[in-house]
């Protein structure tokens, strides 16, 4: 019986080292890596969560800038906007006065040399005639001296009476042309190239034209781009860049 059981003891000591031999090193092995992998997916885990925190991080930097940026940008239009339509609301304010006071400088320098009702004062007394030329605004020593040929030498008193009012409208139209011109430049930020191109050239020549009509030394030519124009050349010249101007400030003024 002994016997028996020293030998039932040989074969399980045996059969426990086989196992110990063959299972166990495999066995601790697997249980190896599995510790490993999961320590492995815990760092890449925390790894990633900084990673993700980062990112996250650097996201939110990145909007906030940009919102900071979109704002500038959208202050920046809105100061466009609001700067165009300015631009846009005083362009059409000052097209309208310019082509306005031009046409008037216009017609105040072309009836110096144009069909004009004349006056006779045939049948008027000193009295009247000293009233007329107070309300023109001549100057005293101007009517002094119209009066005092008035009873004596009438013909001669009515020439010089219609002297002093050539001079008069020829002063007139000057003054027309200044407001013109002065209005010219105050705007001329607001005026496009084409407009000012325009506007100038017509400007010029409609003061060449007043210089040529004075009524004390009248002139028939007129010096344009190194060329001598007669004043009638000039005139269809002047007439040419008005309409240009109308239609280019038309142009301009209404919607595309």
């Amino acid at each position: 019986m002994e016997y028996i059981n020293e030998i039932l003891l040989i074969i399980v000591a045996f059969l426990l080292g086989l196992f110990i031999k063959q299972f166990l090193p495999s066995y601790m092995k697997e249980k190896g890596k599995n510790l490993a992998t999961k320590e492995d997916i815990a760092e890449i885990t925390k790894l990633t969560e900084n990673v993700k925190a980062d990112i996250q991080k650097d996201l939110e930097s990145h909007k906030r800038s940009f919102d900071v940026e979109i704002e500038e940008l959208k202050l920046k239009q809105n100061q466009l906007f609001t700067n165009f339509e300015l631009y846009t609301t005083k362009r059409h304010e000052c097209y309208p006065e310019l082509y306005k006071l031009i046409e008037i400088c216009n017609g105040s320098i072309r009836r110096l040399r144009g069909t004009q009702r004349v006056l006779t004062f045939e049948n008027v007394n000193a009295q009247d005639i000293e009233s007329f030329m107070q309300d023109k605004l001549f100057t005293s020593n101007d009517i002094e001296l119209i009066l005092s040929h008035w009873d004596t030498d009438k013909n001669n008193a009515i020439f010089l009476l219609h002297k002093r009012l050539q001079r008069l409208n020829y002063n007139e139209a000057e003054e027309k042309f200044i407001e013109a011109n002065d209005y010219f430049y105050f705007m001329v930020l607001y005026l496009s190239e084409d407009v000012e191109y325009i506007a100038r050239d017509l400007l010029k020549k409609l003061h060449g034209l007043w210089m040529n009509f004075d009524p004390d030394y009248p002139w028939d030519k007129i010096l344009v781009n190194e060329k001598w124009l007669s004043n009638d050349e000039v005139i269809v010249q002047i007439d040419e860049l008005r309409n240009n101007l109308k239609l280019k400030m038309r142009q301009e003024l209404l919607p595309s």
